[in-house]
């Protein structure tokens, strides 16, 4: 059954719980890599205020990140992402719940 099909049948958490942790890893560091771009783009964007919510919300600044294209977002990519997103609170619970890939793995909870 390929990745796709699984998404079809069974939704997308599923079909990623599913998957070898190793694989769950990768994509979770591509993941962390997009949300490190968007958090330095939006502070650049709310003036260094950290996490922003209810403002980022209000100024529609989730659809203007989703208006920019991949080659505009990979421009925020910082040099360390998990470093940038760890010096935010509102991100250090989820860096802690996905280690680098380097460190030993956890099964994932859902």
């Amino acid at each position: 059954l390929s990745l796709h099909a699984a998404i079809l049948d069974h939704g997308d958490c599923v079909a990623f719980q599913v998957l070898p942790i190793a694989e769950q890893l990768a994509y979770a560091e591509v993941a962390l890599l997009e949300l490190s771009a968007f958090a330095a783009w939006r502070r650049a964007q709310a003036g260094s205020q950290p996490c922003p919510a209810a403002a980022a919300q209000q100024l529609g600044v989730h659809e203007a990140w989703e208006a920019l294209d991949c080659d505009e977002k990979a421009e925020w990519v910082p040099e360390r992402p998990r470093e940038a997103l760890s010096e935010e609170a509102c991100w250090r619970q989820l860096l802690t719940a996905w280690p680098p890939p380097s460190e030993p793995a956890t099964a994932v909870k859902g």
